[in-house]
């Protein structure tokens, strides 16, 4: 019996790569369009473009690249603005990411989102009273 394997060139890796991220960035643009339609109304798609490739490489940063944790990461940036985890006022957010007694990044992002969750839970509430 005579088998044969693929090979897939460097070249060809590549272009599956860059259409996989293009897919992604496209995925994420339209789910900011959907969840943040308000934030992203004066964005046209290249600057919507733009602002998912740069987070995506933030999110990069902290070694959050699962699908999920730099969408989560996405809502953040719609929410504190770009480049929140850099921001002073947003301090707690970097101190948080940074932790290392939680091994791994995702899990770190996901005490985030919930911390952040819970802080807007309570300026929201405070508003209403």
């Amino acid at each position: 019996m005579v088998t044969s394997s693929l090979v897939i060139r460097d070249e060809q890796m590549r272009a599956l790569e860059a259409e996989t991220h293009r897919l992604f960035v496209e995925q994420m643009c339209v789910h900011l369009r959907r969840r943040f339609s308000d934030e992203c109304a004066a964005m046209t798609h290249a600057q919507l473009v733009a602002h998912v490739e740069f987070t995506v490489s933030a999110a990069a940063k902290w070694r959050l690249v699962s699908p999920s944790d730099v969408c989560r990461f996405l809502n953040l940036t719609m929410i504190y603005g770009a480049g929140f985890d850099t921001q002073p006022a947003q301090r707690w957010m970097r101190d948080m990411l940074s932790d290392t007694r939680m091994a791994a990044p995702g899990a770190r992002l996901l005490a985030v989102y919930g911390e952040a969750l819970r802080r807007l839970r309570t300026a929201k509430n405070a508003e209403v009273r």
